[in-house]
């Protein structure tokens, strides 16, 4: 555990995938409790466990997943059942332990597969056992895990029968039994005894319900955890001294802890990274981040840093690394030490401080724990809510702005243009306001939690805060500098990671902190003041502070006093360099409580602006607003799931989110429009400021309707008009800010509807009646007609097939009449819906159908690990086939807290080779702690700067057709046809292989004779018309069968991946069965996307079908490869892949040329040629990016883009605040990473 004492918590999950539908009565999780084995029917955390093991069995078919673990290590269980994705996961936790320097914990698990037994008694390492009372004898049935004899003996209670010794010959792999006679006399428990050599089990059993065995009872045995081993002690990281400063930039290494404890994302106050997330706009300096878990690999480089930041890791881990920090501290670096939950003298006793690093501090830890909680309360009526965790506490507030009240969580902070909450309790108070680190800064305008130390002789305190009747005689430093030798220590005591992501001026704060620490001069930026109360009148935008440029932006001056006196009003515009842009004079009447007034935003900066409003004598309101480029997402990148909390409003905690968002997506998801439990109208102003749209849903359209539309579900027309009114109705207004980019209908809406009305019109239009339906899910599973296991009759057969159809036509029906309402009303917004690839038929889901009057096809495809690739190559290739059907782009909505990165990224390559044109990650907001969130961001932003290519490129036609068939899909489980389609898929990506996927509409039409071969996967009945279409392709062209489709077609020949590959030419091929190479093309350029499934790095020749390239790039990296004929040979790491470009030339430099005068209301034109490209048509990637004369990025002229046949050409218009002086473009080539620049006085 390296050299630093640490405490560690385990968990261990097995996920457990079963073929068909999950079934709780079929399916049961099983583990020994007091009472015996029960089943755990419920997702919830369990200490009450005797035994270590957990067991999943199918009942019905009788096997399952045992697992087995060190029970005296061991704390808690849990069973997490996923029905919607066929899955159990058998989660354990064990015990916490703390580690000392060189001692290592270690424990052993075991995970088998069984067959043969329909329930679990007990297992053991060596077998799996279930005993039962059958009719007069105890039969004990015995899965093999290891080959042995047994001796087996026991009693019978009650009345303390015995069992005979019997022998029992285990084989592994195979059930064994032994039965007693018992006669009828009912048995409720056993005691039974197993012995082999040194092994002997001692296993009570219950026979009966427990309400029938009150008496039997098993105590749970005292844990008695083994011994940590112990080991050599580990040498200490030898850091070194040789390596020094490098650059121009200030290098920082800021180190945190990586626990939750410090607020990593659940709320999204950075508490991982927010020295650089503060510091994320200043050139000035370079940040890298390490936590206690990496901290090591970056030691031995500290010499190359000018600042170190310790943000709250743990100060044991730093301990034996005093003397040399101080050392490096003395040699002329700098230390910034934060408060938090874990600094100086922590909050909690059980948790670290930082004792250890006194000879670092300017004070002195007085106590442990030392910190002192201010929370801001929220002030309003308190109301509780019912949500599906249970209930949760609201406080009814209401906005500065407005008049209705909404709720906001009690628990967070609201996100209102004014910050009062940030003072409430006792305040900062600046002792030395000339001092760099603090001149000009607000620090009475925050009241933080903080540290309670003391100073140090030899110490300079800048801070302090205020003083109350508990502390009057003693002065609490906050902020508290020193000199160490040649270098600089200073600390900031205040820990309160809420408010200081709310405040301001933190960021100007830190900036400067680190700098003095440097031991570079200060250059102060004016820090951003906060917005002040109002006094005698107030501005009012009208809840809407995001305006594109060229809008009008009105707003209201009201009267707050009682005074009825004519007032002269001047409101003034100033920008983010202090200039004074608009100014206009308002007369606001004496009989007036208010006066109305327009701001002009044609010819200003993208950026923030101040409004000032001033009557003479005083009366003064202030209020931000902001002019943005519009919202543009190419390829849509977003996070389904997570766009906010479970309250999805505007909340300081919502805004950092969408922060954190922000940084690698550009599409929130975000709802609940309805009042009045949300607020969302600084939360899209936020969005727009930062580049990102907002992706809209209230609730289910398929769940809106009249008051009594239950009656009547989904086709009737009173259902689908109220429900497209109450949708609108939602919508309004929202579809004019700049940040609204689509509306969400429904995730995973059903048309199951069997009311009076559907029988009425399924009884008109098929001429059959429409049977009873099943009860529960579990029976619509089971039932013969919606999910027969095998082929009915004809009668049978059309009646489930109608009804599928009935009910796609329902849902049909539904949101066509709402894209139709809401594409003439909000025209700009995109219209979909979301809809999982297992959404059965029977709900009206067919893919082809579902998605015909929405804007895009959007579904949701989660394998349940990295070996789930099959899925993922069948299911896009079915997307990908139907949205060009229906000349729709398609996103995925992808598995990440579900996942590991490894299973995270497969997904990710496989819909890249796709041709996705959008990509969203599935989540909570507990996932963006896992370790999947942070292993993403890369990848995300990636797509991002890359979207103008992802969006336009395409797949090559196959030559390959799978029949992806209705009437399989008409089902409530159609599990089994998928696994067919997954081994299809699997065996043709192994041969270099893709396909499209049809339907029997593709058949029906002749447009499945495009193809030059034809697949039945797996098909158990089909439409006597589509049987004669397929019969006839088989007369001219190969159809091919998979070994469980039952279909008779003449002609057709077994499935073989090898044999098709005989007759059709890869685009790509590579000698690993493993690695996938998947074409896409742009006009005459290649490109192509290659996955490695393999567990190890491996070095591949990629050969490419008649195509010589002359050059071949990682387009990530810029990385060129060696090129042979056709054939480039790549390196690719372990579940990982590459984004390569095939070129048919070699770049040369880009040449980019600029015309035209850049003055105010004057364009110039930039163009941008590759000379290389000649007269090739394609795209090309590029990034163009716009510096002011200050160095500071420009993101309104700013953006990603392709060159059209080697060209692209685009203007900058520049406005009257625009800075003079020197504005630099720099352009990015994004297949070489070759950049260049040029220069635009102005």
């Amino acid at each position: 555990m390296g050299l630093a004492r640490a405490s560690v918590g385990l968990r261990q999950q097995h996920v457990v995938s079963f073929d068909g539908a999950f079934d709780p009565a079929v399916h049961l999780p099983l583990a020994p409790g007091p009472a015996g084995v029960i089943v755990r029917d419920n997702m919830k955390f369990y200490r009450d466990f005797v035994d270590g093991w957990m067991a999943v069995v199918d009942a019905k078919k009788g096997n399952g997943l045992v697992t087995e673990l060190n029970y005296d290590q061991l704390d808690q269980e849990l069973f997490w059942l996923q029905p919607e994705s066929h899955n159990t996961t058998v989660e354990w936790l064990y015990t916490p332990v703390t580690l000392n320097p060189s001692e290592r914990w270690e424990t052993e698990t075991r995970a088998a597969v069984f067959t043969g037994l329909n329930r679990v008694s007990f297992a053991r390492p060596e077998l799996v056992g279930n005993l039962t009372h059958e009719g007069d004898a105890l039969q004990l049935s015995v899965f093999g895990l290891e080959s042995g004899e047994w001796r087996v003996a026991g009693a019978a209670q009650p009345g303390d029968r015995k069992l005979e010794d019997r022998t029992l010959s285990v084989a592994a792999g195979k059930i064994s039994s032994l039965n007693w006679p018992i006669g009828e006399s009912r048995v409720k428990w056993a005691n039974l005894t197993l012995q082999r050599a040194a092994a002997k089990y001692e296993i009570p059993i219950r026979l009966v319900p427990v309400s029938e065995a009150a008496d039997f009872r098993i105590a749970a045995a005292k844990k008695n955890p083994p011994p940590l081993v112990k080991g050599p002690l580990p040498e200490k990281i030898a850091i070194r001294a040789d390596e020094q400063k490098k650059g121009s930039r200030i290098r920082v290494l800021s180190v945190a802890a990586s626990g939750e404890a410090t607020d990593l994302t659940y709320r999204a106050l950075r508490g991982r990274d927010r020295v650089r997330h503060f510091l994320s706009d200043r050139s000035e300096f370079e940040v890298d981040c390490a936590q206690d878990a990496t901290l090591l690999s970056f030691l031995p480089r500290l010499y190359s840093y000018h600042v170190l930041v310790i943000d709250g890791a743990p100060g044991n881990l730093l301990e034996p690394y005093i003397a040399d920090l101080q050392k490096w501290v003395e040699s002329g670096r700098g230390l910034v030490l934060l408060g938090g939950p874990l600094s100086f003298g922590g909050s909690d006793p059980q948790l670290p401080n930082w004792k250890s690093l006194a000879p670092l501090l300017p004070v002195s830890i007085l106590q442990s724990p030392d910190y002192v909680v201010q929370k801001p309360v929220l002030e309003g009526e308190r109301r509780k809510y019912r949500e599906s965790g249970g209930e949760r506490e609201y406080v009814i507030v209401t906005h500065p702005d407005g008049k209705e009240p909404f709720a906001v969580p009690a628990e967070e902070a609201p996100a209102f243009p004014t910050h009062g909450w940030l003072a409430q309790g006792r305040r900062i108070q600046t002792v030395l306001p000339e001092h760099p680190v603090a001149k000009d800064i607000d620090l009475a305008s925050l009241a933080p939690s903080y540290h309670r130390v003391a100073v140090l002789p030899g110490s300079e305190v800048i801070a302090e805060m205020t003083a109350s009747s508990a502390s009057a005689a003693t002065r609490e430093p906050i902020l508290v500098t020193r000199k160490l030798g040649s270098g600089r220590v200073v600390v900031f005591l205040a820990g309160d990671l809420c408010r200081l992501h709310a405040w301001p001026q933190t960021p100007e704060l830190v900036a400067r902190m680190v700098t003095w620490a440097s031991g570079r001069a200060v250059v102060s930026r004016m820090p951003p003041a906060l917005v002040p109360d109002p006094v005698g009148i107030r501005l009012n935008f009208h809840r809407k502070r995001a305006w594109l440029r060229g809008e009008k932006a009105p707003f209201t001056v009201e009267r707050l006093t009682d005074q009825r006196e004519a007032l002269q009003v001047t409101v003034r515009l100033i920008d983010e360099y202090g200039q004074q842009v608009a100014q206009q004079q308002l007369a606001l009447a004496a009989d007036k409580p208010s006066c109305d007034g327009v701001l002009d935003l044609a010819d200003l900066a993208f950026g923030a602006y101040r409004v000032e409003a001033e009557v003479a004598g005083g009366f003064r309101s202030v209020d931000r607003i902001a002019v943005v480029p519009p919202v543009s997402a190419d390829f849509p990148v977003l996070y389904y799931g997570c766009g906010m909390s479970k309250y999805q409003g505007t909340t300081l905690e919502s805004l950092a989110k969408a922060d954190l968002l922000a940084e690698q997506t550009n599409v929130l998801f975000t709802g609940r429009l309805s009042p009045p439990t949300t607020d969302v109208r600084e939360l899209l102003d936020h969005c727009a400021e930062k580049g990102m749209g907002v992706l809209f849903w209230d609730r289910q359209i398929t769940s809106m309707g009249p008051p009594d539309w239950r009656a009547n579900v989904q086709r009737h027309p009173d259902k689908i008009s109220a429900a497209v009114q109450q949708v609108v109705e939602i919508m309004k207004d929202y579809d004019r800010h700049p940040a609204a980019f689509g509306i969400f209908l429904a995730d995973e809406g059903s048309s199951f509807s069997y009311t009076d009305y559907d029988r009425k019109i399924f009884r008109e239009k098929y001429g059959m009646e429409m049977p009873v339906p099943p009860a529960t899910e579990q029976e619509r599973a089971r039932s013969p007609v919606l999910n027969p296991p095998k082929p009915t009759g004809e009668e049978e057969f059309r009646l489930r097939l109608n009804l599928a159809d009935y009910q796609s036509e329902s849902l049909d029906l539904l949101f066509s009449a709402a894209a139709k309402e809401l594409r003439q009303r909000f025209p700009k917004l995109v219209v979909t819906s979301l809809f999982t690839i297992s959404s059965p038929g029977q709900y009206g889901v067919f893919m082809d159908r579902v998605f015909r009057p929405l804007d895009n096809l959007l579904v949701d495809i989660y394998p349940a690990s990295v070996h789930g690739v099959a899925q993922c190559q069948a299911m896009y290739a079915m997307l990908r086939s139907a949205a060009a059907r229906a000349k729709k782009p398609w996103w995925l909505v992808a598995a990440s807290w579900r996942n590991n990165p490894a299973g995270a990224r497969m997904q990710y390559w496989m819909a890249l080779g796709s041709a996705m044109r959008g990509l969203g990650w599935y989540s909570t907001v507990d996932s963006l702690q896992s370790d999947v969130w942070e292993a993403l961001i890369p990848y995300n932003q990636k797509l991002l700067e890359y979207g103008p290519l992802l969006a336009r490129w395409e797949k090559p036609a196959s030559k390959i057709a799978v029949l992806y068939a209705d009437a399989e899909v008409a089902r409530t489980d159609y599990s089994d046809h998928h696994r067919g389609l997954y081994q299809v898929f699997s065996e043709l990506y192994a041969h270099d292989l893709y396909a499209d996927t049809v339907t029997e509409a593709q058949l029906r039409d002749g447009s499945v004779n495009e193809y030059e071969t034809l697949v039945l996967p797996r098909n158990l009945q089909l439409e006597r018309d589509v049987v004669e279409k397929i019969t006839d392709f088989a007369r001219r062209k190969p159809v091919y069968l998979g070994p469980e489709t039952l279909v008779a077609i003449p002609g057709a020949k077994p499935f073989d991946a090898a044999e098709i590959r005989k007759r059709i030419r890869p685009d790509f091929t590579s000698p690993d069965a493993n690695v996938y190479v998947e074409p896409l093309i742009s006009g005459d350029l290649h490109y192509a996307i290659a996955y490695n499934r393999n567990p190890v790095p491996i070095e591949e020749t990629i050969t490419a079908r008649d195509f010589v390239p002359v050059a071949v790039y990682d387009l990530w990296t810029g990385e060129r490869f060696p090129v042979k004929g056709c054939s480039a040979t790549v390196k690719l790491a372990p579940y990982e892949g590459r984004m390569l470009a095939w070129l048919p030339f070699d770049p040369a430099k880009l040449v980019v040329e600029v015309k035209g005068k850049p003055s105010p209301g004057n364009a110039v034109t930039v163009a941008v040629s590759q000379s290389a490209q000649g007269n090739r048509r394609g795209l090309l990637p590029l990034s163009v990016d716009v510096f002011a004369p200050d160095g500071s990025r420009v993101a309104g002229y700013s953006f990603k883009a392709v060159m059209v046949d080697g060209r692209l050409s685009f203007p900058i218009q520049f406005v009257k605040n625009d800075p003079a002086g020197k504005w630099r473009i720099v352009v990015t080539d994004l297949v070489t990473r070759r950049t260049v620049e040029a220069l635009v006085p102005r």
